[in-house]
């Protein structure tokens, strides 16, 4: 009400329109009612143009034609003559982009592990409140944990660092990450091989939900956005892979990983894109069990095995596998 008031002081056509928080896929189907309305936004026009605008979201960042709004679906816009319910378009889909790189010292040995992180939109707005409303000390144990699920004998190299330079414009927040990973590979009992794992971890956490297979109402998938990761590991001496791409696409979700190898540097490409916040309710157990199978797409294992002569002199195999892993850590 306040920012509407502002608004309309500086000449502005500015209104409150109130919204549903909740259950708003199909707000417009109900009978008109002030039950229905839980929670009050702005809408005001500007050169011809119409702005949705929720001022009670904190660390909102982007310029008035990138500010992000939650898909509130419809409202009903508080001025004389305004009886029916409004459309309210989506804003722009949030994105994360990651890019990882792992350097190994030596087959068997550490590896460095260096992640840029790129949030955009309603991302950014929600690490920039996560640094806000915690300790440096904090988000740096935080961050480290998150990883020694998969690497336990991983250490920081540095602080968790966050670049918020274009907050009044793009709104694009950058996190930067340094570790030192100690004995990477693992041992196969009773067999010449090491291994290490690969997976995108934060992926993992996004596709991961509650199981709720049997169920008569829709299943909210939360708001839709796209994901890109590049895991780059640079091994010790050249490697060889040859698989297919892996590719997923329906009406919900895509997913897609490929990998690829030019010398000594192997190259893990994912991407995934959550199409709909709403699926129906005899989709559900569809929708789930498909997003159990991305999870296990994601993980790769990277194996290395030793052969001995019979002379005697050991030398490095030429065998090389890689294979799918599951790895659930939430």
């Amino acid at each position: 009400m306040l920012l509407s008031t502002l608004l309309q002081q500086q000449g502005v056509d500015a209104y409150p329109i109130l919204v549903d928080s909740g259950s708003n896929e199909h707000l417009n189907e109900y009978a008109p009612n002030h039950f229905i309305f839980d929670h009050c936004i702005v809408y005001f026009e500007h050169d011809d143009k119409e702005y949705f605008v929720d001022p009670t979201i904190a660390n909102q960042g982007g310029d008035l034609y990138r500010l992000s709004t939650p898909n509130y679906k419809f409202g009903l816009v508080l001025k004389e003559g305004s009886n029916q319910l409004k459309e309210i378009p989506n804003s722009t889909k949030p994105k994360i982009h990651i890019v990882e790189d792992i350097t190994l010292d030596s087959i068997g040995g550490n590896a460095k592990f260096d992640v840029k992180t790129e949030y955009f939109g309603s991302k950014a707005d929600e690490i920039r409140s996560y640094f806000k409303n915690n300790t440096e000390q904090n988000i740096n144990k935080e961050y480290l944990s998150f990883y020694s699920n998969l690497y336990p004998n991983i250490s920081s190299s540095g602080k968790v660092t966050i670049l918020d330079e274009t907050r009044p414009y793009e709104n694009i927040v950058t996190t930067n990450e340094h570790y030192s990973i100690e004995k990477l590979w693992n041992t196969i009992e009773g067999e010449e091989t090491i291994y290490f794992d690969i997976n995108s971890l934060v992926l993992d956490g996004l596709v991961s939900y509650n199981n709720s297979l049997k169920r008569n109402m829709p299943y909210n998938a939360g708001i839709p956005f796209s994901f890109t990761q590049v895991t780059r590991i640079l091994m010790p001496e050249p490697w060889y892979i040859d698989l297919k791409d892996i590719v997923i696409d329906n009406d919900f979700y895509s997913f897609k990983k490929s990998i690829h190898v030019n010398g000594n540097m192997v190259t893990i490409d994912y991407s995934y894109e959550l199409k709909t916040d709403i699926v129906p309710a005899k989709e559900t157990e569809t929708f789930l069990n498909g997003l159990d199978k991305v999870r296990e797409d994601i993980g790769t294992q990277l194996t290395y095995t030793y052969n001995t002569a019979t002379s005697g002199i050991s030398w490095l195999s030429v065998f090389i596998a890689i294979s799918a892993i599951a790895i659930s850590i939430f």
